[in-house]
């Protein structure tokens, strides 16, 4: 793609399909074809709203905001595979901790995750992670007092796909209710609707 089009991140077994006619590449053999200083160089500005000139760049909210998404996109194909998912909240956990944080209230999309073979994890799995490596952590750091969840889906969809969160929420809550602790809606607020 070109230079500005966002990187797209999977770990897989075998060699993903291609995506509108781009095949997969090896984050190894493009590190190697142009350099790994260059490729942190060019992938940085993917990762991270930080910029030598924010007024400029981000010049309006709107601007701001489409820029966080993006992060979510790109980081997105990475995060969301199963096993990172995993590590990714326990070092979540390891970092608070070490900041002298005891309880975490987090908003979580509770995103659909994936494996080296495809197969997708919905909500309820993505639950059960969390309970998982909460309670393996508590066991390790007795003096955490805990953490509660949110279920917190994005907010700029249609009803129809609103209508599919509250029975989500209330099987999260059912099966997780020492740790689902309520439902809020994420993303820009000040568009108001986006219908």
């Amino acid at each position: 793609g070109g230079e500005d089009d966002l990187p797209k991140y999977r770990f897989s077994r075998h060699k993903p399909e291609k995506i509108d006619g781009i095949e997969w590449r090896l984050v190894s053999d493009i590190r190697r074809e142009i350099g790994d200083d260059v490729y942190d160089k060019k992938i940085r500005r993917f990762f991270t709203l930080i910029v030598d000139n924010p007024s400029i760049h981000y010049h309006d909210i709107n601007v701001a905001w489409n820029k966080f998404m993006q992060l979510f996109i790109v980081f997105g194909g990475i995060v969301e595979y199963k096993e990172v998912w995993r590590d990714y909240f326990r070092q979540t956990l390891e970092e608070l901790y070490a900041d002298n944080v005891q309880y975490l209230e987090l908003r979580s999309v509770f995103p659909e995750l994936y494996d080296l073979d495809g197969n997708k994890s919905g909500p309820m799995d993505v639950g059960q992670i969390y309970a998982e490596v909460l309670k393996d952590f508590k066991s390790t750091h007795s003096d955490f007092v805990g953490c509660r969840i949110l279920y917190a889906p994005l907010r700029g969809i249609n009803d129809e796909t609103f209508n599919t969160y509250l029975p989500i929420m209330q099987k999260l809550r059912r099966n997780f209710p020492d740790l689902i602790t309520g439902f809020d809606l994420v993303g820009q607020e000040d568009k108001g609707r986006e219908i």
